[in-house]
């Protein structure tokens, strides 16, 4: 609906092009996987970490159909949880911290528990890398450079996975046309 709308009162038209591209590839590390599977008996209706300790804040709580995810501070970390989440999703979280798409190329099936310090939480704000991208400074790589002082790529190889830098084909959106001043109803 909401593209039908745009393509009537701004005229837009777009297409999609596939272009080879930068991206990390989420995969097992040398060692394995280092996660937990979700039980298979896992309630997504339950609240999620009940033996929380108390000096642990929650920041940010997420229900969605396979569970919760939440973010949290403590000890001074940005922490995010999941009681069931598959390595797509987890591609997709990991590729808000990073300056490229994360694809997931693991191999594992099913859900997992997955317990990450991340930079930030949930509002995290990556900074550009590339020239011509709205904010060239580079993105904090190293763990003195982010405030949380976590560093992504460690916090991932704790998992057992790693983020390998690739070229893969990206899906891209190009605007074709677009009116500056919308028709009126």
């Amino acid at each position: 609906m909401l593209q039908a709308l745009l393509a009537e009162r701004l005229k837009l038209a777009v297409h999609r092009e596939w272009k080879e591209g930068p991206i990390y590839a989420l995969v097992t590390g040398p060692d394995g996987a280092k996660m937990k599977p979700t039980p298979a008996d896992f309630d997504p209706r339950r609240p999620p970490f009940p033996d929380w300790p108390s000096d642990r804040i929650l920041t940010v709580r997420q229900e969605s159909p396979d569970g919760f995810r939440s973010y949290s501070k403590w000890k001074g970390r940005d922490v995010f949880e999941a009681q069931k989440i598959d390595m797509r999703d987890l591609a997709r979280v990991l590729s808000a911290y990073v300056d490229d798409p994360v694809v997931n190329q693991t191999g594992l099936e099913g859900y997992w528990q997955v317990m990450l310090d991340v930079p930030g939480g949930p509002n995290y704000k990556r900074q550009g890398t590339r020239p011509g991208r709205a904010n060239a400074e580079p993105a904090p790589t190293t763990e003195a450079a982010i405030p949380s002082g976590a560093n992504i790529v460690s916090s991932v190889q704790k998992l057992g996975l790693r983020l390998e830098k690739r070229k893969s084909p990206i899906e891209h959106l190009i605007v074709d046309h677009v009116e500056k001043v919308p028709m009126e109803n």
